[in-house]
């Protein structure tokens, strides 16, 4: 039914409105830059952290396939994992993130995912370890960070200016290749630890 409704949903406008869908489909749709330089901060997909190191065009892209491949293949095996463990949110939150990593651009909005991760690493409440981290993950995606690495760089103080601002520039999405470990490594680890630990008095009892 989805793949049904994509190629309604795509066709369609090619019979009512052709000359715009023939213009975004052969064009703005191959303009990544229409919206924005794409090494712009606002870009916080893997290949914009990369894009801002202004390496060769052939060397980015050699980098941005293989970060794609890494981060692709570990990611949507522990978002099987969960699924497959019943923990939705989680199998949905590291999906979430590997659309904002492995898309050519992610706009600093995409990273609305960081309200399921959230609600992922929470969980039931329950235990205040996991509600303390995703405080923290609130935190540091509610603060503007990325833009401080704009500031640093403009300082600019001979080598730490640089390679600082650009760390900090790519905050959000260096943050969110954490999160996937955090989601995909951490939590179940987390998960199992307060499971054994709940299961040990009552084993006494």
């Amino acid at each position: 039914m989805a793949v049904f409704t994509a190629a309604v949903l795509t066709l369609l406008p090619f019979l009512v409105i052709t000359d715009d869908a023939r213009d975004f489909w052969f064009r703005a749709l191959l303009d990544s830059e229409r919206l924005g330089a794409n090494a712009a901060t606002t870009n916080q997909s893997l290949r914009g952290m990369l894009l801002r190191l202004y390496l060769p065009d052939a060397l980015t892209s050699a980098v941005w396939l293989a970060a794609v491949t890494a981060v692709g293949w570990y990611g949507f095996r522990q978002a099987r994992r969960a699924h497959l463990d019943g923990d939705t949110m989680t199998a949905v939150a590291l999906t979430g993130l590997m659309a904002v990593l492995l898309s050519p651009v992610a706009w600093i909005h995409h990273i609305a995912w960081i309200v399921v991760v959230v609600a992922a690493v929470a969980g039931s409440g329950r235990d205040p370890v996991r509600l303390l981290v995703a405080a923290a993950v609130w935190l540091y995606y509610v603060l503007p960070i990325p833009w401080w690495g704009v500031s640093i760089k403009a300082l600019e103080i001979p080598i730490l200016s640089p390679v600082a601002g650009k760390i900090v520039q790519n905050a959000f999405g260096l943050g969110a290749i954490g999160l996937i470990w955090l989601l995909g490594s951490w939590l179940p680890r987390r998960r199992a630890a307060v499971t054994t630990a709940a299961a040990v008095p009552a084993a006494k009892a």
